[in-house]
């Protein structure tokens, strides 16, 4: 398995409202699974346009 298309796949059924696919259950290694997630936090980074580090709370 390609964590790259994991991740795309996740990405949209997460457009579907569907947080965690049903198909990717019991699938996926902490590895893997961890791989996503990272995945899925550049993807939202990416979308939001990250953080500024000098920006106050």
């Amino acid at each position: 398995m390609e964590i790259q298309a994991i991740i795309e796949d996740f990405w949209a059924m997460r457009a579907q409202g569907v947080f965690y696919p049903p198909r990717w259950f019991d699938r996926l290694t902490m590895d893997q699974a961890c791989r996503v997630q990272l995945g899925l936090l550049v993807n939202l980074w990416s979308r939001v346009g990250g953080i500024s580090a000098g920006r106050s709370a």
